[in-house]
Order: structure tokens, then C-alpha cells, then sequence
């Protein structure tokens, strides 16, 4: 393999191994922004960050997005039949928004609210997962199903997790494997990582003054098993945090923990390395304060965190932050940047903008991260589009090769 794609696998690998810095770029506009809030859910779709439902003492069936270009929010319109709620989970799907789970205080739901865009349709209540209603239920999207798990009733919580396949509507007819699983967890946090579900903290009971879950579990759909990730390093045991993941890194900050069933409200945390199952310290400057359940996502190389709740002023928080990271710039780092890539992150779909290279001739690899090449083709236009949409979601670098010069690129499918 050529020499300048290894150095730049190897910096995607192994970038800055000291620890993880965050800096914060620009405070989130209050103009059009959410009232102060938290338990609610987040989404991300075309760098825009989605948020649904919540409380600041009342559910809401709110839902805005924040356009991270242009530091704006905007409302979108709810129907009044969709039920409002809280400490569910939400995810995008190629076409529509899911939200599962979660309550309304007087009831706990086992079934999905869905957003279509496109027409700016809701439906509510549908899609019955058959388990009974969860508070503190997590959910990812695979790129063909919706994986839920964990999460409690108001007397226990659990350890179970099932799976819907969104081009059927249909619930499979296996659960996920309890063998090895993170066992019962509330409040907890997951991501998808193009090929395999990390479950991370949270609580073993149903309250905050439950005990603390350490640790946790990564999950592969195709084999239905569970593995061990690293505690060396890991951020203290705690639930109901933020959770942002990247393409490499699953970061952690903030969330509660209890000291003999005393609420202590966290500012802290740390970043886990998929690659290299290692965690790593954050560093922060000009952070956010201490909170919990906050609308939390990464977008174009941003950290966003907004809103959440502090437990020891009793307030609920209206306030947010963009964050940048020199682990978050990693293509400058590879090469000069003499190409634009956009949208990245992406879901299949990829425009390159060439104009600044000496000729029109292009040979464009796309490689995964043991360097095999997985897209390839010669272009000879200044402005090409490739498509990756049969990739798993996950990380890739992505070479353009033009006048004997070689340009790299970190882009992120999901």
C-alpha cells in the first residue's frame, strides 16, 4: 500500500493518544431555541441536529432542529394527537424519524412516534414491540433495523432488547442474546458503529438513586453476540449522560451518579477508541456546566450538547455549545485539504468538489480502515458525485489521485 495511505490509516488509528480535547467553538443562538428542558430525544439527518419531546416540569411533544451551518433553530410542527414524552430514544432511518419508548408520566410507552419529512406527516402509537412500556430505552438504527434495549417500567429495569426491520414493519421474531448482555440498564447510552452496537453505563434499577452501572457491552447483530470493551481508563460509573459518536471515537460527559442514594450531577468524562478498545481522558475548555439528560449528537466534526438538567440547583438548562476537537480534524492532519467533501458525514451519497487541482482527471479510491479499497473509478470532471450507499456505516478514507499529486480525506457514512 502506498506509503501516505498507511501514515494516514495510521493517524485514524492512533491519532494523539494522550487524551481527548474539546474546545468550544460558538455558543448555540437563543434565538428560536427551545425553552429550557431535558429528558427528551435527539436525532441527526443532513448535519442537522433533531431534538423531540422533553420536560421542564410538563412533557412536551415539542421538536425543533438546530442547523449547524448557520447556528439556527427552527420549529417543527407537531400534531396534537402525537403524545407528548420523555426519556425515550430516537433515531433516523433513510426516510423517516423514530421515537420509541418512553413516558408521559402517566403512561410508559412500548411503541414508536414516526416523522416523515419529505410530506411532513406523524403517526403515533404504532409498531407495538410486544415488551412492555420502558422509560430510559435506548434504540439504534442498523441500515436495516431498529435495535431497542434496556430500560425500566417504574419497578425494574431490564436487560432485554429486540429489533424492528424498518423496509417490513415488522418485529423479528428472535430477541437479542441475554448471554454475556450488559444485563438490566436505565438511563443508559448507544451508538452504532457501522457494524456492531455499543451499550455503555446507566442505571441497574429504575431510579437515579439505583445502582450505578459500570462499564459495558458491544453488541454484533450477525453472530447475536455480546463482547467485553475496556474499563482501563473509562469515565466513573454514571447514567442518563451524553453520548456523541463520531466514526472512532463514542465520547462521554456528563450524567448523574449517587453517593448513598445522593444525586451528584457530573461534568466530566472520556472517549472510547473503537479501534484500539482504549479510553482516553477529556479535556475541556470553556465548557458547558454540570448537567444530565441533555440533547447531545456530533455533526461535521462538532460536539453539540444542549439543554439537560442539574440536580443540585434544580434547574433545567436552556443553554448549548458547538465543541471542536483536533481528534475531530484528522483530515488536516493527513494532508492539506485542496478538496471539499460534502455532505460529511453522509449516507451514501457524495459530492467532491475538484476545482482546485491542477487537471480534470481524477482516480478516486475509497479504502475502509485495514486499508482495503472498497469504491474506485477515474473521473473527469471538477465536480464528481460517488456513491457509497452499499458500504456498512462506519469510517473511510477516501484518496483522490490527480496531476501526480494525492489528496486523502476522512468521510463518515450513516
Amino acid at each position: 500500500m502506498h506509503k501516505t495511505l498507511l501514515t494516514s490509516l495510521l493517524l485514524i488509528s492512533i491519532c494523539f493518544a494522550q487524551n481527548f480535547d474539546l474546545t468550544r467553538e460558538f455558543t448555540m443562538t437563543s434565538t428560536n431555541a427551545p425553552s429550557s428542558r431535558s429528558t427528551g430525544m435527539v436525532s441527526t439527518k443532513n448535519n442537522e441536529m433533531y431534538i423531540f419531546g422533553g420536560d421542564n416540569g410538563n412533557f412536551t411533544r415539542e421538536s425543533y432542529k438546530f442547523n449547524l451551518a448557520q447556528n439556527t433553530w427552527s420549529m417543527i410542527t407537531v400534531p396534537s394527537f402525537v403524545d407528548a414524552r420523555g426519556q425515550g430514544s430516537m433515531v433516523w432511518t433513510d426516510s423517516l424519524l423514530y421515537i420509541y419508548g418512553g413516558t408521559n408520566s402517566s403512561q410508559k410507552f412500548n411503541s414508536f412516534i414516526t416523522y416523515n419529512p419529505t410530506n411532513n406527516t406523524w403517526t403515533n402509537d404504532v409498531l407495538s414491540s410486544g415488551l412492555s412500556g420502558k422509560v430510559g430505552v435506548s434504540s439504534v438504527f442498523t441500515g436495516t433495523d431498529i435495535i431497542v434495549y434496556g430500560g425500566h417500567d417504574g419497578s425494574y429495569a431490564y436487560g432485554e432488547g429486540r429489533s424492528l426491520n424498518v423496509s417490513t414493519n415488522t418485529w423479528n421474531s428472535s430477541n437479542i442474546s441475554t448471554v454475556n448482555n450488559p444485563g438490566p440498564r436505565n438511563g443508559h447510552s448507544a451508538v452504532w458503529t457501522g457494524s456492531e452496537m455499543i451499550i455503555w453505563g446507566g442505571y441497574t434499577g429504575p431510579f437515579a438513586n439505583s445502582t450505578i452501572a459500570s462499564g459495558g457491552k458491544i453488541y454484533n447483530p450477525n453472530s447475536n453476540t455480546w463482547r467485553n470493551m475496556s474499563t482501563l481508563n473509562a469515565p466513573s460509573a454514571r447514567g442518563r449522560h451524553s453520548v456523541m459518536y463520531t466514526g472512532q471515537y463514542m465520547l462521554i460527559w456528563g450524567g448523574n451518579t449517587n453517593t448513598s442514594g445522593n444525586v451528584i450531577t457530573l461534568s466530566d468524562g472520556a472517549a472510547y477508541d473503537i479501534l484500539n478498545d482504549t479510553w482516553l481522558p477529556l479535556t475541556l475548555t470553556n465548557p458547558l456546566s454540570a448537567r444530565y439528560d441533555a440533547y447531545s449528537c456530533y455533526i461535521n466534526d462538532r460536539i453539540i450538547i444542549f439543554g439537560g438538567y442539574n440536580y443540585e440547583t434544580s434547574t433545567y438548562k436552556s443553554d448549548g455549545a458547538a465543541f471542536t476537537s483536533t481528534k475531530l480534524d484528522i483530515s488536516d492532519k493527513i494532508n492539506p485539504i485542496d478538496i471539499t467533501v460534502f455532505p460529511n458525514p453522509n449516507t451514501g451519497i457524495v459530492n467532491l468538489n475538484l476545482s482546485n487541482l491542477k487537471s480534470t482527471t481524477s482516480k478516486i479510491s475509497v479504502y475502509n480502515l485495514v486499508g482495503q479499497i472498497v469504491y474506485q473509478e477515474t473521473v473527469t470532471t471538477s465536480n464528481p458525485t460517488i456513491n457509497i450507499s452499499n458500504l456498512q456505516n462506519g469510517v473511510y478514507l477516501l484518496k483522490v489521485e490527480n496531476n501526480g499529486m494525492e489528496y486523502n480525506s476522512r468521510i463518515i457514512k450513516q
